[in-house]
């Protein structure tokens, strides 16, 4: 269980939360990702951007949130968990129509095969949703671990569902517990199986947040309690260390 720890995916400043998707803050975005991808990869990038946009368009998502900047948000993720560049294709792509799919052959076997597979999961989230909520996540479960020889797959899955898990406070109190309830159920796991503990611990976080909202903020109280009290605890070390260090002639700068 965590509750806003420092450890988590950080989501990067000038991408927004929800709205639209500048093309200030896009181009900001690429521009951080060029510092440790190759032009040829950037360009890659950008071209995905072009494919999205002409099959979404303006159309958002959820709470205003414009379709494109979820699956920027959901490859923000994935970079800052040092996923290669088809990973990040893949999710910039995962949501085209079944009609659209041949745009993505340019970018490769590798891209083209994750977006099958996502394709497949997406499928099984959809026949399912009449069912219960145990048994659509044992079918989704089951496929996710299914697909677990391109680890890849289940990297975006989980990037994504982070995505959603971020964003959730725009949506109605139901589908907030429905969808925290299945993320407590099958992503978090998941995310702990692979040992991808910064996802594993904001999906937990998350879905705490909504499942007992009670419970998470008497545990925030008290985390926030303890900080206080590292703090000055902190602080008084460093009074006394600086204070023997003047005491003794030594000239020095202590932080904490």
């Amino acid at each position: 269980m965590a509750v806003s720890g420092s450890s988590m995916v950080k989501a990067v400043s000038h991408l927004p939360e929800t709205g639209a998707l500048s093309q200030a803050q896009l181009t900001a975005w690429l521009a951080a990702l060029a510092r440790h991808r190759t032009r040829d990869e950037i360009h890659q990038l950008s071209r995905a951007l072009q494919v999205i946009d002409e099959a979404h368009g303006d159309e958002e998502v959820a709470g205003g949130l414009q379709h494109r900047l979820a699956l920027v948000q959901t490859a923000d993720i994935l970079d800052r968990l040092k996923l290669d560049t088809p990973t990040l294709l893949a999710a910039l792509l995962a949501d085209l129509p079944e009609n659209r799919l041949e745009l993505a052959a340019e970018f490769g076997e590798q891209v083209r095969r994750m977006l099958r597979d996502l394709a497949r999961i997406r499928t099984v989230a959809v026949s399912g949703s009449g069912e219960t909520d145990e048994k659509q996540s044992e079918n989704l479960r089951r496929m996710l671990l299914g697909l677990a020889d391109d680890v890849r797959v289940v990297l975006v899955v989980l990037a994504r569902r982070l995505q959603l898990m971020r964003v959730l406070k725009y949506l109605d109190e139901a589908e907030q517990k429905r969808i925290a309830g299945i993320t407590q159920r099958i992503h978090a796991p998941l995310a702990n199986r692979l040992g991808i503990w910064q996802l594993k611990w904001e999906l937990e976080d998350l879905s705490l947040r909504y499942l007992r909202p009670d419970e998470y903020r008497a545990i925030a109280r008290a985390l926030e309690e303890k900080r206080v009290e590292r703090e000055v605890f902190i602080r008084q070390v460093i009074e006394r260390l600086q204070a023997s260090c003047r005491d003794h002639g030594i000239e020095a700068r202590i932080s904490g």
